[in-house]
């Protein structure tokens, strides 16, 4: 998935009269700080924003696509968004791309400047919605006006586990329909996802991704629920990230809820397919827990439907033939 074209060159156009070297130490040290946790501030002058801008955009930008795509598959109409810790807006242009129903928008972050920075890359198409940017720390912005859907992407890390409770229940809140948590695909922030969908179960939500149920998750031990997404790294990208190759992989942790019931999928495919010698093995998050599953080429339909699944689809019915 590469970034809307308007958007790459709105942020090439932003970065003409910069020093390239300087972008590239800013991305080195940012990164540092994030890995080693050692900052108090996420991001603290223009050069970290813009290295931001051009290297970490791309990926939730991909990310958040395939998410809310996801939940287009359930939802006929969003008139109305807000973002928690929005950033530049990047999830704003995934949401436009697929909700062209969304009128009125807001867009909560603290970092004014990365904000004001975004809002110089919107579009046309942006530009004519009904965008309200609010400079506010999380911690202290609720009660939320209320919206169709309520946004909250790669924010729980950078709370107490304490605000982060406060702040789900304060976007659960304002939700009419649908609250979206996206988190990094790691451990930890699987864990983050994990508590959090308990907190939303236990206040009466339904999980409708990518979880077939809104049971107890049997993820346990060093396992943890999480998906890949290839994106493209444009030029400018590989230039200040010193990268040499023109992709890279977004691993992530989702979940979805709903403030009504809603058709789950029957199983969800959580590891990459793996093709044998006349079969396919899938591993599924199922209402029945975790399952491996076999389809052998001799079940023909089964079998069409396996060559085609991905990592993260939902997964197909089964006959009850093939489980190993």
């Amino acid at each position: 998935m590469a970034l809307p074209p308007s958007l790459y060159q709105a942020i090439e156009k932003l970065t003409e009269s910069c020093n390239f070297s300087d972008i590239q130490k800013a991305r080195r040290d940012l990164t540092q700080r994030y890995h080693t946790k050692q900052a108090s501030a996420f991001i603290t002058d223009d050069a970290e924003r813009l290295s931001y801008l051009i290297t970490r955009m791309p990926a939730t930008y991909a990310v958040g696509h395939t998410v809310l795509k996801q939940l287009s598959k359930e939802a006929d109409k969003i008139t109305s968004l807000l973002d928690l810790g929005a950033g530049p807006g990047t999830l704003l242009w995934a949401a436009k791309d697929i909700f062209s129903s969304i009128k009125d928008v807001t867009l909560i972050e603290e970092d004014h400047r990365l904000a004001e920075l975004g809002a110089g890359l919107f579009d046309d198409v942006l530009k004519k919605k009904q965008i309200h940017h609010i400079k506010s720390d999380l911690r202290q912005a609720a009660p939320f006006a209320p919206h169709t859907l309520v946004t909250l992407s790669y924010v729980l890390g950078e709370l107490s586990s304490n605000h982060q409770k406060a702040v789900i229940a304060a976007a659960w809140e304002a939700t009419i329909e649908f609250f979206v948590l996206m988190e990094p695909g790691t451990p930890q922030g699987f864990e983050r996802i994990r508590e959090a969908r308990t907190q939303l179960i236990e206040m009466g939500a339904f999980i409708i991704a990518p979880c077939p149920h809104s049971l107890a998750c049997p993820m346990a031990g060093k396992d943890w629920c999480h998906f890949s997404e290839r994106l493209e790294r444009t030029p400018l990208h590989r230039l200040i990230k010193e990268a040499p190759f023109a992709y890279e992989d977004e691993k992530y942790s989702y979940v979805i809820a709903a403030k009504s019931p809603l058709k789950h999928s029957l199983s969800r495919v959580i590891r990459k397919p793996q093709q044998g010698s006349g079969h396919f093995i899938l591993d599924l998050c199922t209402q029945n827990g975790l399952k491996r599953v076999i389809i052998s080429r001799k079940n023909q339909e089964l079998y069409r439907i396996a060559r085609h699944l991905e990592w993260g689809d939902p997964g197909p019915k089964l006959d009850g033939k093939n489980n190993d």
